[in-house]
């Protein structure tokens, strides 16, 4: 008997080939192969460059943090201020172990913490402030990958003022050994209806007044062993002792047009801002919080510290256990 002939096979009516190019778009395709660098350029075509003339650091925060987490990122935002005498510490640092509070209060440094993680820095108006705001639209994008390139850019704008810098670290810009720039880095991973973005801000120190910085912060002393210095200004360096001819209008004029070179097809959109609290009522909203003392004080974790006093007629033993800065246990020995 004949052997039946088989059942001829059902073509594929989605060949591979086909889902590709469904899954990615030719012109996707293109951009990646050709030009990685500039993946999310498919999404934006406009950059923001702020200078904020407000040098009061609760103020410009809360309009970088408006502009970060609640005005809708779709295009990298650049601000750029400078801060009256201040001492910014980290989300869960303790102010009482990072600095002098007596002194800062005695002196009316304002006292600031911002959202980010990082250590307890001290700023005055010969520093100059960067924020970077990124938005993420390619998701192979690296998690680190805008702050390496914010670094480049930093890096390059200082390189054309004859200052040979480099990366040293997780967060630090150094020079000769010395660092003259420290940052935080805060990543949003987005969601469904939210866009993946990065806050990148630190300072570069131009002209601080290193005295006052040794007044005010209160350096771990083991950090500073490992670094193979014993204070805080051995450690640091003004950009104007390498070139004198640097201000922070000169600074801000360079990573503007590095920022511009590096977002080279799109169109600058560059404002002056006078009043950040006047941008828009939410930003208001933020200031008010993050000058309220339960932020600043109330977020510290909890922590137990013991004081000693010797007087003429004996010493005193006080240990204190703190919560959200407020003493809930003590106790008081002595010898007397």
């Amino acid at each position: 008997p004949q052997t039946p002939n088989p059942k001829p096979q059902t073509p594929n009516p989605k060949p591979q080939g086909i889902m590709l190019v469904r899954q990615y778009p030719l012109r996707r395709l293109f951009a990646t192969l050709s030009s990685p660098v500039h993946r999310d350029s498919d999404h934006y075509n406009t950059i923001r460059i702020f200078r904020l003339m407000s040098n009061n650091i609760h103020e410009n925060l809360s309009l970088e943090n408006y502009m970060f987490n609640h005005e809708g990122l779709s295009m990298p935002t650049l601000l750029l201020y400078r801060n009256d005498r201040t001492i910014v510490i980290g989300k869960h640092q303790n102010p009482w172990k990072e600095c002098y509070l007596d002194r800062i209060s005695e002196d009316r440094v304002i006292l600031a913490r911002r959202k980010s993680g990082g250590g307890a820095v001290y700023q005055d108006l010969g520093n100059t402030c960067f924020s970077y705001l990124t938005p993420i639209y390619d998701k192979d994008t690296a998690p680190l990958d805008a702050r390496k390139v914010n670094n480049e850019m930093i890096l390059k704008a200082l390189k054309k003022l004859n200052i040979d810098a480099y990366v040293s670290g997780r967060n630090d810009l150094e020079v000769g050994g010395k660092k003259f720039s420290g940052s935080a880095y805060e990543l949003d991973l987005g969601g469904k209806l939210t866009q993946k973005k990065a806050l990148h801000h630190g300072t570069l120190l131009l002209n601080v007044n290193f005295s006052e910085l040794n007044k005010y912060l209160n350096p771990s002393m083991p950090k500073l062993k490992s670094k193979g210095v014993d204070s805080v200004i051995a450690r640091v360096i003004n950009l104007r002792d390498l070139n004198p001819l640097i201000t922070h209008e000169v600074v801000c004029d360079n990573l503007i047009d590095e920022f511009k070179q590096h977002y080279h097809w799109c169109t600058p959109i560059e404002k002056t801002i006078h009043q950040p609290l006047e941008y828009h009522p939410k930003v208001k909203e933020i200031y008010e919080k993050w000058t309220d003392q339960n932020w600043i004080i109330g977020e510290t974790p909890g922590f137990s510290n013991n004081l000693e006093k010797r007087f003429t007629w004996g010493s005193v033993d006080l240990y204190l256990n703190v919560y959200q800065g407020q003493i809930t246990d003590s106790k008081l020995y002595s010898d007397s």
